[in-house]
C-alpha cells in the first residue's frame, strides 16, 4: 500500500479527494489518501471599510470567499476570483456577479488590468502570496478577515500505519503549506528513526509549483504540469504509476 498526504485545510478535501481519485483510476497499485491538514483557518476580528467606496472584491482562496461576512451592502458588488471553486464559493456566499479569472493570480492580475473597476476590495490572510495591494496601489486595498495556524504535530503512525517503508506522495499546494508539512515530516521521522532505512527515502514531493517546492525529506521531486489541483493530482497519479512499475519490476525474477 502507498499513501497520498492531502496536508490541504479541510475545506479543499473533498475537491482533493475527487481530483486524485480521478487521476489514480487507471493507476495500479493500492493507494490511500490521508488527511493531514497542516493548517488551519481561523477568522480574525475585522472592521471592514465602508462599501460604497468599492466596485469590486477580489478572492483568490475558497477561505477567503467562505469567511467573508457578506451583507446586503455587498452582496451586489462585481467579485474576480480565482478559480472555479472560489468562484462557487463567493456565489453560494450570496454574491450575484461573479467572475472567475482564470487558475492563478497570474490571471487575476491580467483580469485586473483588463476589467475596468474604481476600488477593490482584497479580503485576504495575515500571510500571503500575492500582495495586490502593492502592485495595484490606490486601486486595491488588503483587509485580513483570516489567519491560517499551522500544526504543530503530526501523527502518521496512527494515521497512515506503516509510512515509514511504504511510498509516499506529498503533495504541496502553497510554499508556507509545504514548508509546514516538511517540517513535521522532519520531525516525525527524527523522533522515531526507521534503523533500516535512516534516510526514509520513500517520500515523493508533487508541488503546484516551482515557488512551493520547498526543502524537505523528499526522495523525488515532480512540479506539475499545469498550477491547479488537477494539474497535481495528475502529476500524482504519474509519479504513482512510476513507482508501481519500478516495484513491478524489482520482483520479476
Amino acid at each position: 500500500m502507498g499513501f497520498i498526504l492531502n496536508s490541504r485545510p479541510v475545506e479543499h478535501r473533498a475537491r482533493f479527494h475527487a481530483a486524485v481519485t480521478a487521476a489514480l483510476a487507471d493507476a495500479a497499485g493500492d493507494w490511500r489518501i490521508v488527511d493531514c491538514p497542516v493548517l488551519t483557518a481561523e477568522p480574525v476580528t475585522v472592521r471592514l471599510p465602508p462599501a460604497g467606496g468599492f466596485d469590486v472584491v477580489i478572492f483568490t482562496s475558497q477561505i477567503a470567499a467562505a469567511l467573508f461576512p457578506v451583507s446586503s451592502a455587498w452582496d451586489g458588488k462585481k467579485v474576480l476570483a480565482v478559480g472555479e471553486a472560489t468562484a462557487a464559493t463567493a456565489r453560494a456566499q450570496g454574491f450575484g456577479h461573479v467572475i472567475d479569472t482564470g487558475k492563478d493570480v497570474a490571471d487575476l492580475r491580467t483580469a485586473l488590468a483588463r476589467i475596468a473597476f474604481g476600488q477593490a476590495l482584497y479580503p485576504c490572510a495575515e500571510d500571503i502570496a500575492a500582495d495586490l495591494a502593492a502592485e495595484f496601489p490606490s486601486r486595491v486595498q488588503s483587509a485580513v478577515t483570516y489567519r491560517m495556524v499551522p500544526r504543530t504535530g503530526l501523527d502518521l503512525d496512527g494515521l497512515a500505519p506503516g509510512w515509514r517503508t511504504a511510498p509516499v506522495l506529498a503533495p504541496l499546494f502553497s510554499r508556507r503549506s509545504a514548508e509546514t508539512l516538511a517540517g513535521l515530516l522532519a520531525k516525525a521521522l527524527a523522533e522515531r528513526p526507521d534503523q533500516s532505512n535512516p534516510d526514509q527515502s520513500n517520500i515523493a514531493a508533487i508541488a503546484i509549483s516551482a515557488d512551493a517546492m520547498v526543502d524537505g525529506p523528499w526522495t523525488s521531486r515532480t512540479v506539475a504540469g499545469v498550477p491547479t489541483l488537477a494539474g497535481v493530482a495528475e502529476a500524482a497519479a504519474g509519479v504513482a504509476r512510476a513507482i508501481t512499475t519500478k516495484k513491478t519490476e524489482d520482483h520479476q525474477p
